[in-house]
């Protein structure tokens, strides 16, 4: 992913500076959740800065170990080990990542996003496709934390799926209501217009105006003309 990261806190500008000057414009990013730093970061090159913020890029899962003040500056320096992708992928996991697309592609369709899908179906790296969880504003941090700590693609595949499922039946859920109070609205206005239409035949007929008891309208005519 390539995101905009608000760099505010003496913190955060000491480590964006010691990665532009001493990291080759790498950083580790982190996430703190409920008081706890995750067990996985994402290592990112740092694409741009200027400002406030600065624009940096993913490029791997790394597991964390120790971390140590740097020596020269202000920053927290950390020895973080690269998770390493599978060159070949098994056919599980490829099998896997086209049930995950094809979720994805359904609820994108499902929220008028369609025009998306294109660039879904273009993925064919089953840890991409996976990561591709990491978009869905449906997910909690937490279970972003999770999918990233997840490091067994075919476990992380599954895990994802799942959520994939979960939106997609609340999505149809959703549908569904939407649906039957449209039909609601459709039979009121189907019974206004009928009742103008009554309305307009009778006063076309010369039977009065109002929606009274026909019945007893009709009794009252047969005793006029002595039927």
């Amino acid at each position: 992913m390539v995101v905009t990261i608000l760099i505010d806190s003496p913190e955060a500008k000491a480590a964006m500076a010691a990665a532009v000057e001493h990291a080759g414009r790498r950083v580790l990013l982190v996430p703190y959740i409920d008081g706890r730093y995750a067990a996985v970061g994402t290592v990112a090159a740092v694409e741009d800065t200027g400002g406030r913020a600065v624009v940096v890029r993913g490029i791997e899962r790394a597991v964390l170990g120790a971390a140590a003040p740097g020596e020269a500056d202000d920053a927290l320096w950390l020895s973080a080990e690269p998770v390493a992708e599978a060159e070949a992928p098994s056919e599980e996991a490829m099998a896997l990542a086209r049930e995950y697309r094809a979720l994805v592609e359904r609820i994108l369709d499902k929220r008028g996003a369609g025009r998306l899908t294109e660039a879904v179906k273009g993925l064919r790296d089953p840890s991409q496709v996976a990561d591709l969880a990491l978009w869905s504003p449906e997910l909690s941090l937490t279970d972003k934390v999770r999918i990233l700590e997840t490091l067994d693609v075919e476990e992380r595949l599954r895990l994802v799926i799942g959520f994939g499922r979960d939106q997609l039946a609340e999505l149809e859920v959703g549908e569904d209501i939407d649906r039957e109070v449209a039909k609601g609205i459709d039979d009121h206005q189907r019974e206004q217009i009928l009742r103008r239409r009554l309305q307009a035949i009778r006063e076309e007929l010369g039977e009065g105006g109002g929606d009274g008891d026909d019945a007893s309208t009709y009794r009252a005519r047969l005793e006029e003309s002595g039927a």
